[in-house]
């Protein structure tokens, strides 16, 4: 069993989150951002007017996520944390937004 000590001495690398809100809306970002691209890769492959292997292309992104999400996954307890205080912003955008239609609403 690994100790919360063990956890927090283990090497972070490279990766560190400061702001998990801006960290959030950049990940929201990038999700939007991969939705596009993979819609303009496969469109054309769906209708059969584009035959090429684009895995060369897409294999560096993937390298790359594969680093992020281990590094992630090496820091459980920081990762806890991360996740917490998304959920605690994703509230307290919910009770701003019910705030601002009850005011448009009265």
């Amino acid at each position: 069993m690994v100790t919360q000590a063990q956890l927090e001495s283990a090497p972070a690398l490279g990766f560190e989150i400061r702001d998990p809100e801006r960290f959030a809306r950049n990940m929201a970002q990038l999700l939007g951002e991969i939705s596009k691209a993979v819609i303009a890769y496969t469109e054309p492959r769906i209708s059969g007017r584009k035959r090429s292997s684009a895995l060369d292309e897409l294999a560096p992104v993937l390298k790359v996520f594969a680093q992020v999400q281990q590094a992630w996954l090496s820091q459980p307890h920081r990762l806890l944390k991360i996740q917490i205080k998304l959920c605690e912003c994703r509230r307290g955008l919910g009770a701003l937004l019910a705030t601002i239609e009850g005011r448009t609403q009265s």
